[in-house]
């Protein structure tokens, strides 16, 4: 093979190199292609949190019954950070003033602080106290008739009407241990 070399004008010299090398260039594969042709997937991508919300589904969702959509609700939501103070350690107020300092809010007490209950739910409150107070009294007394189906008059009514329209927080927590009658009251009610 020979190559023969022409003189051209030195603008067509560079063009006409081109086309003649591009000529004689061999043409040879080595390996792979440098990039794959991309394939389309036919299932969609598993992302290590729905891998998680699946395994979650599968095992906590007969757990927590018709609980579970808003316990899976609030795993989907963003993080909203919230802290809870152990109200049983020594140090209560220690915590509490390094919580206030760090500028956290107490949410129940923001609720609670402007429902004052209202007067008709105290009158029946005190009303009810009285009742079960001389009811106490009958019992420790031994005072109570047999005869009797019913010792006080219970206002069923008033209390439903009350209960349906105000909220009263709760006065204090059960423990485990308290939801157990003590002695004294096992003797009251033999």
């Amino acid at each position: 093979m020979s190559i023969n070399f022409v003189s051209l004008p030195k603008k067509y010299s560079k063009h006409y190199l081109q086309i003649y090398l591009q000529h004689f260039q061999q043409k040879a594969n080595y390996g792979a292609p440098r990039f794959k042709p991309k394939i389309l997937k036919t299932k969609p991508l598993r992302t290590p949190s729905m891998l998680a919300l699946d395994n979650f589904d599968f095992y906590y969702g007969p757990l927590f019954t018709n609980k579970w959509p808003s316990i899976r609700l609030g795993l989907l939501m963003p993080n909203k950070f919230a802290a809870v103070v152990n109200r049983l350690s020594s140090s209560f107020e220690v915590n509490k003033n390094i919580m206030e300092s760090l500028g956290t809010i107490n949410l129940i007490k923001q609720i609670v602080k402007d429902r004052d209950p209202p007067k008709e739910v105290e009158i029946i409150r005190k009303r009810f106290d009285s009742k079960l107070s001389k009811l106490q009294e009958n019992k420790t007394n031994n005072l109570i008739s047999t005869n009797s189906s019913n010792p006080i008059d219970y206002d069923v009514e008033s209390r439903l009407e009350s209960g349906m329209e105000f909220y009263l927080p709760p006065t204090h927590e059960l423990k485990h241990g308290e939801l157990e009658p003590s002695d004294k009251e096992m003797e009251l009610i033999e």
